[in-house]
Parts: C-alpha cells; structure tokens; sequence
C-alpha cells in the first residue's frame, strides 16, 4: 500500500511544486494522475521511490518511511518507468538490460533466465535479445524499459505518460499489460494525459493542478465533470461528451431512428462493468471528491459545477532556469565582462599564493552582492563541494595540505567565475559582443549555442542518474563500482546530446543557416566608465598573482 500524507516539496530555485498532497493507493488498486504540464505528476511520483524528498509531509510504502530507505531498496518495491525511455536503458543488449537490475545471489541463474524469456514474449520482444537497446524503434524501447522495471516484480507499478509516441495498436497491447498486471494483485500508478487510456485501465481518476489535488474519484465519475477537467487542462472523451449532448436534448428522435446505436452508447455509459471499464473493478461509492478552492487539506467536500478558470503553468519541475541578473554588474557592456573574465581566468591560472586567490575571492564575492546572486552562487558552491573535496584530498594526499588547499581554492574560484558571468551576462548579448569583434558567424553561434543547452544537458544528466537509480541497482563494490556505474550512466547521456545535436543541424538546415556570412545583430553595446574601471580590476588581480 502507498500512502502520501500531507505532502509539500519546494525544489532549491524556491519553486513550490507539491502543496499538501494527500492519497492513498490500496493494494491491487489502479489511479490514473492526471493534469497539464506543470501540475506536480512528475515530482509526486519521484517522490514514490525516494528519487525525492519531502520538504513536509511523508510518503509511506507499505509502511516504511520514504525518508528513512534507499531508492535501491524501495525500488524493489516501487518500479517506475519514466518517460523516456533513453534515460533508462543502461546495457549492452536487451537481454543484459532486462537482468540489470536482478540481484544474482538472490536469484537462481535459471530462474533469471526463465524470467527474462517470459518478458520478451510478454511484452513482443522475442528475437531482440542481443540487440543494443539505443538501435531498438522507439516503441520497443519503451516496452523494454517497462520488461527491465517488471523483471524485478514490484508491488507497485508506476508508469509516466506511457503512451507518449504509440500508436494505436501498441496502446492497446499496454492496456492489455496493465489490466494483466494489475490482476496479479499489483498496484497500478499512471501519470497520463490520455484520458480515454486511463479510463480503460484506471478505476480511479485524480485530477492535479498547480500541485494540488483537484479532485479524486471513480474515473466514470470524473470524465462527467466537464468543469473539473477544464481546470486540470484536459479534454472530455468525446462519447462522454456526446452522451451529455444527448441526454440535454433528449434521445428519443435517436432511438427511434438509430436503436442499436442508441442502445450502445447508453450501456457503454451507464454500466461500468463495460470493457471501457475494468471489469473486475467495483466503483467506489464515495462519489467524486474535490479540494476546496482554498486547497486547505482536510476532510473532501463535494464541489458544485463551477466554469473554468484560468491558471498559470508552472515551470517543468527540476529544469534549471537561468535568470540574467540586471545589477550593476548584470547591465555592464557584455564586451568587458568577457575581457574582465578572461584576465582574472589567467590570474587564477598563475596564482601561487593565497593572497592572491583570496583577493580574487574578494572581488567574485563583491559581484555576488551587488547583484544580489548569493542563492545561486550558494547552490552552485554546494553542488560541486564534493568534487572540490575529492580534488583537494587527492592534491594534498600527493602535494601536501597547503598545495591542496591551494587546488582547491583555485577550483572553486574558477567555477565561480564562469558561473557569475553567465549569470551576469545575456547569451544574446555574449554572441552580440563576439560578432563585433568580427569573428566567423559559425563559431560564434557554436559557442553560444553550447552555452545555451548546458542547462538542458545538465537536466538530462540528473534524469539519467534518477532512472539509473529506480532501477535498484546494487551501488557497492567500491571504486571500481564508482566507475562502472558512472560508465553506464555516461552511454544514454552522451546518445541524448548526439541526437539533440543531430536535431539541431536539421533544423538549421532547414532555416537556412550558412546562407550569409554577416547575420544582423539586435544588439546596442555600449562601452561605459564602468566597463573600464571591470577591465581595470581585473588587470590589477592579474598583476598581482604573476608579482606575488
């Protein structure tokens, strides 16, 4: 059994994403999660598995406190097959990826074998077996991702957004999956869009917005509330939709005229025990449920029909967003930021002693005040003060303390440089400030444009190691294990940045890029006394550190 107990979670930018989430899912129990882009579906799943954390509140698995268990443990309990599927395929061949996550001293080597056979013919796999998952169509590697996370029989099934690129004869094969599974005693989670594929596998409906629960309830009852769903940004089935047209104007010219049709759509409405339902599934009787518009938690109250109302999305959960600060610094000539970084770059790189450094630190320190960047500066420290330790202790090991500390000190600084000038500094701007110094179009717009998808590939690099670790896989055997596992993780990120930069050179073949040398810029630079006394700093840091 889940249980999700007045769940909050805020991610570190400050972005609320969950507020007071409550639900429970009952053993052998189907529930659909259902809203637009940006309701919570995706934050409260991680959550499901310990990929994340409540901020308050809890999340209970089969009793056992999200909070106080590994991800490898509950992973055994909870299987979760993202959404892409290229974030979680690890192996070499299909067979191998289906056994990644079995634990060989608890599995007898034929009953491995006998469990993958069974997942390749369950799930159409048959044939494929030494065939590298990045070659497989993208409908076979979404059925491989599900045949890995069911090779190690969870309790719990959690699927999100599984039909994202079937067609229709493969949803009707996950359909026919889901309701196998789910007949196994196995709960069912789906975070879906889909609302006709979640009514012919979900018993139950709950409807997410702005990270709060809309309303939860028998799906039958919920695809009524035409109002509910145009709050969670979805579309009523277009029979349910019908039926209420009819039942308002009346069915009698219908059923005089077409009675079989008639009597179709009245028997796939009124009786649940039609296919469009789960036949061994029994509506609940509390009728559907919706949070007060307040969102206060507490006992469910019935909302009365209400029209829709606008909301605003929130941003994708996890995706790093990068403000350009507008402070002194921020609104300084893009030209001398890049200069100025430049000349400190070479005085970090020649520093010798720690005056020097801490000087340098003196004045990174200064920028991150007067532009009011100390919380992403904070966060960018934190995020990477496991890799200036490790760079430390093995220079201090080699080189001795003080040679260590001056490693890393040097390190830090460096990373905090480059990430106060891209806070500081507009990628327009940047590209602007490099086309006026005449260099070739080409390598300006490559530079920019790396710059411009670190952050994408940075996300992409934390939903891999997500994935890697909903798995369940066994995390010891020391460094060489460190290795192993990070080689693993490094295939399905470096396949996703070759695919974006495939995309990338079609659509600039088709915008025509190459066509002229000399594109018009949109950019007004101005070189002020600011930019001058910028470069000025900087060149007296760089004295300094080739003079002491």
């Amino acid at each position: 059994m889940l249980h999700v107990d007045e769940l909050s979670f805020t991610y570190p930018d400050g972005r609320t994403a969950l507020s007071d989430v409550t639900l429970t899912v009952e053993n052998g129990e189907s529930v659909a999660l259902m809203g637009e882009n940006g309701a919570g579906k995706t934050t409260l799943i991680k959550h499901f598995n310990g990929l994340l954390l409540p901020t308050s509140g809890r999340v209970l698995v089969d009793g056992v406190d999200t909070r106080h268990a590994h991800t490898t443990d509950l992973a055994r309990k909870v299987g979760l097959v993202f959404q892409n599927p290229y974030q979680q395929l690890f192996a070499q061949t299909v067979a191998e990826e289906i056994m990644l996550g079995l634990q060989p001293d608890a599995d007898a080597p034929s009953d491995i074998q006998a469990r993958v056979q069974h997942l390749l013919a369950t799930l159409h796999l048959q044939g494929l077996e030494e065939r590298h998952p990045l070659s497989l169509s993208e409908g076979e590697r979404k059925r491989l991702a599900l045949a890995a996370v069911l090779a190690t029989d969870p309790s719990i099934l959690v699927l999100d957004e599984p039909t994202l690129g079937q067609d229709g004869r493969e949803k009707a094969s996950l359909e026919a999956l889901v309701l196998r599974v789910q007949s196994q005693g196995k709960s069912i989670i789906i975070a879906t869009h889909d609302i006709d594929f979640a009514c012919s596998c979900c018993q139950r409906i709950v409807l997410m917005n702005k990270g709060h629960v809309l309303a939860d309830g028998p799906a039958y009852e919920i695809v009524r509330r035409a109002d509910l769903l145009r709050q969670a940004g979805l579309v009523q089935p277009q029979l349910v939709e019908l039926s209420q047209r009819l039942a308002v104007s009346g069915m009698d010219d219908l059923s005089s005229a077409c009675p079989d049709l008639a009597a179709a759509i009245v028997t796939a409405l009124t009786h649940p025990t039609n296919k469009t339902w789960p036949t061994r599934l029994s509506p609940s009787p509390s009728g559907v449920h919706a949070a007060a518009e307040t969102h206060q938690p507490g006992p469910a109250t019935t909302v009365p029909d209400t029209p829709a109302s606008s909301v605003s999305t929130l941003n994708t959960p996890g995706f790093p967003s990068v403000r350009v600060s507008t402070g002194p610094v921020g609104s300084l000539d893009a030209r001398s930021k890049i200069v100025g970084a430049l000349f400190v770059f070479a005085a970090l790189t020649v520093a010798h002693h720690l005056l020097a450094l801490v000087l340098m630190a003196a004045a990174l320190l200064a920028v991150v005040m007067l532009d009011r960047l100390l919380r992403p500066w904070l966060h960018t420290a934190i995020a990477l003060s496991p890799v200036v330790l490790l760079v430390g202790l093995m220079d201090m090991i080699y080189f001795g303390p003080a040679h260590g500390l001056l490693v890393a000190t040097r390190f830090i600084l460096t990373v905090s440089l480059f990430a106060l000038f891209f806070l500081t500094s507009s990628l327009d701007d940047v590209s602007a400030a490099l086309m006026s110094w005449r260099l070739p179009y080409p390598l300006v717009f490559a530079l920019v444009t790396g710059a411009r998808f670190a952050p994408t590939v940075t996300m992409e690099a934390r939903e891999i190691m997500d994935a890697y670790q909903a798995r369940g896989v066994d995390h010891s055997g020391g460094v060489l294990g460190w290795l192993h596992r990070y080689g693993r993780i490094l295939i399905p990120l470096v396949a996703a940045t070759i695919r974006r930069s495939l995309r990338l050179a079609e659509a600039m073949e088709m915008r025509g890029f190459g066509k002229t040398n000399h594109p018009t810029v949109l950019r007004d630079l101005r070189w002020r006394a600011q930019d001058s006394l910028l470069v000025t700093i900087a060149v007296a840091l760089l004295i300094i550190s080739v003079l002491t």
